[in-house]
């Protein structure tokens, strides 16, 4: 099931799931726009990004908290799909 998701996104919001796989507790959108963004994902569609991927179901946002956070599955397919691509990760 979660493969079938992962298949039908963008490559972006692939690789931005990839990459918040790595917080721990959760992150903010600033977090998110530092850590995240690189040549390929600007800082500027992270907001985007990360509201199709709370669309999608894919990860969560607490309006109370005003972050964002991922289910643990979730976080662990993301992960793998770190490893796959061979990007470094650290948690976060």
């Amino acid at each position: 099931m979660i493969d079938w998701s992962y298949d039908l996104l963008t490559e972006n919001e692939k690789n931005l799931w990839s990459r918040v796989s790595a917080f721990t507790g959760g992150w903010t959108l600033e977090a998110a726009e530092e850590i995240c963004s690189d040549e390929t994902i600007s800082k500027d569609v992270i907001f985007d990004l990360l509201n199709q991927l709370t669309e999608k179901s894919i990860i969560i946002y607490d309006v109370t908290k005003d972050r964002y956070r991922i289910l643990e599955s979730m976080k662990q397919y993301g992960i793998e799909k770190l490893s796959d691509e061979n990007e470094i990760f650290i948690n976060i």
